[in-house]
């Protein structure tokens, strides 16, 4: 599988179907994750726990969709946009049954078939204020 294909295919069946062994298949659990509005950097657990578990619940029918993908080597880059209805808690809030439509980016390193660097970008103000936060 291309770097690209693994990236579609994250986004397809963890991001859109919630499939937790295919993350624990295709992400390291060293994997390095930062979100470039915190710095913070979070592990493949973290990543799960996190955001992608958390997002999968506050919008049930979310929908991310790979728009472009340039591969180099290690190294990926993805944009991607995405919909969903707030249905569920989201950061302690109740949800809003309102819908957001926002995008991001995905920087990734793989080695040996697995994410292990991860750099995203999205506007999480973009959401809020969707959200009416």
């Amino acid at each position: 599988m291309t770097n690209k294909e693994l990236f579609t295919r994250i986004t397809d069946e963890v991001m859109n179907r919630g499939n937790r062994g295919l993350f624990d298949e295709l992400v390291s659990p060293q994997l390095i994750t930062i979100f470039t509005d915190s710095e913070k950097q979070r592990t493949a657990a973290a990543l799960w726990s996190e955001w992608i578990a958390p997002a999968r619940a506050a919008f049930p029918d979310l929908k991310v969709k790979v728009e472009d993908t340039v591969s180099e080597g290690e190294l990926t880059a993805v944009r991607w946009s995405a919909t969903g209805t707030h249905l569920g808690p989201l950061f302690g809030r109740a949800p809003t049954e309102k819908r957001i439509n926002t995008f991001g980016l995905h920087f990734g390193r793989v080695k040996d078939g697995r994410i292990t660097e991860l750099w995203v970008k999205f506007s999480r103000l973009q959401m809020l204020t969707q959200l009416g936060f």
